[in-house]
């Protein structure tokens, strides 16, 4: 267990204090788990007609661990080198024939992103990355050229796969040749974050979004290690959707902030939840179980819409643990009255 879910599961039982029914570590683990696999039911507030003005939303402060925060990088007299004509980088770099086998593998169906056709010639497509990462997995990048542009594709597979055992983590992604990719595995509590960016740079890492004794919200940056040319190391993965914050340093100097791409999940999907609740009332009854837990809530003058003015946090920026503890609040509201 992390200390901040930890920090979720004690600030839950105390909020849950407040209202009746259940409560305690399931609800907690719900939190904890909603958060971790980035899911967020705001959706389901819009199609029932509840819209949530001002429910304090996580804005990260940018709090940088090194440098001067206005400067940027001096210009290279050598001449910048992107990431398509970087060389490979990774543990498996010099390894001739699984280099080539994930140059070959298949770039999924072909289509990427929103349905894009991204699906480069053989010819035109540069391993960024091969080799071994913390959590005994095994990873490729590969880069390629759609057209004008480029794009690119990640593969993983378990330590010692072979090349042609490698499969896609998420659907191939258009790039510059100059925009940091970041990947991370935020299937678990921790998980290892690569950060590909041009050779020298380095990148830190921060979590979440805290707020220390003095109600101040802050973050913690941790320096990633760089092994094999490229930043690379275990991290803890996000509480919840946008909690974590990526900087890319060059020269000590920050240049760019990233934002990681996990992988897609091929979860069952669970049967359809009946609704036993009465749509007519969805807004009064809502209201009438978030209220006890220190939400303000203002239905509307047809009585079917309702707007969320606060949380039981206020109004003001949260901390990813009090984001999550309050969209487990709504989750476990929604439940209960058979939403």
């Amino acid at each position: 267990m992390t200390d901040l879910d930890r920090d979720i599961r004690t600030a839950f039982d105390q909020l849950a204090d407040r209202a009746a029914g259940p409560r305690g570590p399931e609800t907690a683990e719900r939190a904890i788990a909603l958060g971790r696999r980035q899911r967020r039911r705001t959706a389901g507030w819009a199609a029932a007609a509840l819209t949530a003005v001002v429910l304090g939303v996580t804005v990260p402060q940018v709090l940088p661990a090194s440098g001067d925060p206005g400067q940027t990088a001096a210009p290279s007299t050598a001449g910048p080198v992107g990431l398509y004509a970087a060389p490979t980088r990774g543990s498996l770099a010099g390894d001739e024939e699984f280099v080539a086998g994930v140059r070959a593998l298949e770039w999924s169906g072909p289509l990427g992103v929103n349905g894009a056709d991204l699906h480069p010639a053989e010819d035109t497509r540069r391993v960024l990355f091969a080799g071994d990462v913390p959590g005994g997995q095994r990873w490729a990048v590969v880069m390629g050229k759609v057209g004008a542009q480029h794009a690119w594709a990640w593969y993983v597979g378990p330590a010692g796969a072979a090349a042609e055992d490698l499969e896609l983590a998420a659907p191939p992604a258009r790039g510059g040749t100059d925009t940091p990719i970041a990947l991370l595995d935020d299937r678990s509590a921790t998980g290892p974050l690569l950060v590909l960016s041009r050779p020298g740079d380095e990148a830190e890492y921060s979590a979440s979004l805290d707020r220390d004794a003095a109600g101040v919200l802050t973050r913690t940056f941790t320096a990633l290690p760089v092994v094999d040319g490229v930043p690379l190391g275990e991290v803890t993965t996000p509480i919840v959707f946008g909690a974590g914050e990526l900087h890319v340093l060059r020269d000590g100097v920050r240049v760019d902030q990233a934002v990681p791409t996990t992988p897609f999940t091929e979860e069952p999907v669970p049967a359809p939840q009946q609704q036993t609740g009465d749509p007519a009332r969805f807004a009064e009854l809502m209201a009438g179980c978030l209220e006890p837990l220190g939400f303000q809530v203002r239905i509307g003058p047809d009585g079917t819409s309702s707007e969320i003015l606060s949380g039981p946090y206020g109004t003001g920026p949260l901390s990813s643990a009090e984001d999550a503890e309050t969209e487990a609040l709504i989750t476990r509201c929604r439940d209960q009255l058979g939403y």
